[in-house]
């Protein structure tokens, strides 16, 4: 299915974010069509380390006028998203069915963190594409022009959640001019499908980072908790659609 320019402007925004779905969302009332719910039986057991961790999303995007609506779903805790049955979604044949704008596949993607801390919300909903079953997460409702976003490019989000990374863990940030330093939270193969863990200690060598900009490699020494409970949190996107967040 053809993608038009406003579409691929909230793909951009939508990913920018994504990472953080797990515990938060913007919740707004989005039209959603005709995607039925689905009684639940699949579910997997998180592992007590999230390191690289796969999971998938998918999104669906409603337009009225001037305005975006996307709710947003989510394999976490139901399924590890076998390749066998994402790779077979039909994005465009999906969002007919549903009668969305358009279905955008945001995944699968890796956690870089070894936890991910937040309030206990309602009861999902769980619906199914492809015979992956995801629970509906939350939802972003959005201005055409605000949907903007390139790589490198600060964006500030709502959340509450916190991340964590164990003494120990190795650490991968980015550093702009002005000292500000961000945190990838996940990496993402939606522009390298090869892209593995291993291979983070080496992107640096890979980005077209900004002039003044730096990739840098760190073990910690103790905990390091990222969020903290605020209410607003400032990520970023690099090249490979990997995501950070300030710390």
């Amino acid at each position: 299915m053809k993608t038009c320019t406003w579409l691929s402007r909230v793909f951009a925004f939508i990913t920018a974010v994504m990472c953080m779905v797990l515990v938060w969302a913007w919740h707004a009332e989005v039209p959603t069509g005709s995607i039925p719910s689905v009684e639940q039986d699949q579910t997997v057991d998180l592992p007590p380390d999230l390191y690289d961790y796969r999971y998938c999303e998918m999104l669906a995007a409603f337009r009225r006028g001037l305005n975006v609506y996307v709710s947003i779903h989510s394999t976490l805790g139901l399924n590890e998203c076998p390749s066998d049955l994402w790779d077979d979604i039909d994005t465009g044949a999906l969002a007919e069915e549903v009668e969305a704008a358009m279905m955008i596949s945001n995944g699968p993607r890796f956690w870089v963190v070894n936890g991910v801390e937040g309030e206990e919300g309602e009861e999902q909903r769980v619906v199914e594409f492809g015979g992956l079953q995801m629970a509906e997460v939350g939802s972003i409702e959005m201005k055409l022009w605000e949907a903007d976003v390139d790589a490198y490019e600060e964006k500030v989000i709502d959340r509450t959640c916190v991340f964590v990374f164990y003494a120990g863990a190795t650490v991968y940030d980015i550093t702009s001019p002005s000292g500000t330093v961000y945190r990838m939270l996940s990496y993402s193969h939606l522009v390298d499908r090869g892209l593995s863990a291993t291979d983070l200690a080496t992107l640096g060598d890979d980005l077209d980072l900004p002039v003044g900009w730096t990739y840098g490699v760190s073990v910690l020494t103790e905990e390091c908790r990222v969020g903290g409970g605020l209410s607003e949190a400032v990520t970023i996107q690099d090249t490979y659609l990997n995501t950070y967040q300030e710390i």
